[in-house]
């Protein structure tokens, strides 16, 4: 347990750090420093847990966020999540890259999640939003599984990067001169609504993009189901690129 005390804090200063068993911070503020921090079993802050650099954080077990006020601040680091059957909690929080790895196992969202820059998905892993929405304002990138539930997903930022076959619930993706990426010849499917909105001009333009170049470009299809659910395919500007396909539109 940390605990120097509400003002105070508490810092790592030569050594990357190993915590055997669970790391509680639990008032006042402990700084990573720029070294390495890792939790093998689970991770919960009632003060602050403080990277000041380019950090990366990991974790075996749960991480619990949900306390009031500022639980983590991320700096430029990379919080990765290890173990299998382990749950996210940071209903308040935003990460900088979150990376999901616990290799045949799944990670469950115990709220929503922001993410500052990427998140990504490693092989074997799935990735359970339970019903939770989820920003990225960079890369999205999946090598493993993604189970949507009813959540949102929002790419906001530069570049939609998706690598593998997905189903979303509601996929959302909104800006100017992005790219959206696709596994070539890859089939996403959006049990909800599909939205994406860019701006007027050249430059503005939202692309689907297939990750190899020359090859067939994705296809984006509603799902079917006894009832249909309506969705759309939205923007002010559109365009596809690298591929031979491109989303069907109904109204909504």
């Amino acid at each position: 347990m940390i605990d120097p005390g509400a003002g105070n804090t508490v810092s790592i200063l030569t050594e990357d750090l190993t915590v055997g068993n669970s790391l509680t911070v639990s008032s006042g503020t402990f700084s990573a420093g720029g070294r390495n921090l890792g939790v093998t079993a689970n991770l919960t802050a009632a003060g602050t847990l403080q990277a000041t650099a380019a950090e990366t954080i990991t974790v075996s077990g749960n991480i619990d966020f949900s306390n009031a006020g500022d639980n983590f601040t991320r700096a430029s680091s990379t919080v990765a999540l290890q173990g299998a059957g382990t749950t996210l909690n940071a209903p308040q929080e935003t990460f900088h890259n979150l990376s999901f790895e616990s290799g045949a196992g799944t990670i469950a969202l115990a709220s929503l999640l922001t993410v500052a820059n990427d998140l990504s998905i490693s092989l074997a892993t799935t990735l359970n939003t339970a019903n939770n929405n989820i920003s990225v304002s960079r890369n999205w990138s999946n090598g493993g599984s993604f189970t949507a539930g009813s959540g949102t997903v929002t790419l906001p930022g530069r570049h939609g990067h998706n690598q593998r076959r997905h189903q979303f619930q509601r996929f959302y993706l909104h800006g100017t001169g992005q790219d959206l990426q696709f596994a070539a010849g890859s089939t996403q499917t959006i049990g909800g609504t599909f939205t994406i909105t860019g701006g007027a001009g050249a430059a503005n333009l939202i692309s689907l993009v297939s990750a190899s170049l020359g090859s067939p470009g994705p296809s984006i299809a509603p799902h079917r189901k006894p009832s249909p659910t309506p969705w759309s395919a939205t923007a002010r500007a559109y365009q596809r690129h690298h591929g031979q396909h491109q989303p069907q539109r109904r109204p909504q």
